[in-house]
């Protein structure tokens, strides 16, 4: 059944005098078109209209809500998750010796450890609990040369992509945080007062204009 039908449907029993006609007819559609929609249809299926089925309808609030609550399901999982363990996947060392190090995944040994590898580090076995994916993936195939595998690094840009991604630049961030020392500090929090303090007076400046 087309999605239009379906809404024109669901118009219709707004309107409908009879309500047990409504009622049969929203539990018919619920169970021939609802479970049948694909993804790509529930895109342009018009949630406003159960809306205002339960808006017009109040004794029915709970079927229309399991509808609603179906197709709001479904469109939580349209995205579905992106990060896979697979050959070329950069991941970040969370923990360990290499911590804080970014690694490619040059081949899976079992359920439990891959190979990584890395320009400045030797190939070695690393736990997935020590790994965090990343969104970035390389063109590699299994257990690539070191050259071949810095090349396809260069070719796809891992560096200037993590460090202008907002996980990159938080952890960038952090770590010069922990390198300050007492009088960096220091001097952070004046400018953090300094701050402060001008954006108090321009916002004291413009209430000024506004009540004048």
């Amino acid at each position: 059944m087309p999605i239009s039908s379906f809404n024109e449907t669901m118009h219709r029993c707004t309107t409908d005098a009879s309500v047990h006609k409504m009622h049969s007819m929203l539990y018919y559609h619920w169970d021939t078109s609802m479970h049948a929609l694909c993804i790509d249809e529930l895109i342009a299926f018009d949630v406003s209209i159960l809306k205002e089925c339960i808006d017009a309808l109040p004794v029915h609030r709970y079927a229309f809500k399991q509808i609603l609550g179906f197709n709001l399901m479904h469109r939580c999982t349209m995205n579905p998750f992106k990060r896979y363990v697979e050959i070329g996947r950069v991941a970040l060392v969370n923990y360990g010796k290499d911590y804080g190090k970014l690694v490619f995944i040059v081949d899976v040994v079992d359920q439990n450890r891959a190979l990584v590898d890395a320009p400045d580090m030797v190939r070695s076995q690393m736990n997935f609990k020590r790994l965090t994916l990343t969104d970035i993936k390389i063109d590699i195939n299994r257990v690539p040369k070191k050259t071949t595998l810095i090349d396809a690094m260069e070719k796809t840009d891992v560096k200037n992509k993590w460090e202008n991604s907002s996980w990159g630049r938080k952890l960038i961030v952090q770590k010069r945080r922990t390198s300050l020392n007492d009088f960096d500090r220091f001097k952070l929090k004046l400018a953090k007062i300094k701050k402060a303090g001008m954006l108090g007076r321009k916002l004291a400046k413009l209430k000024k204009e506004t009540a004048a």
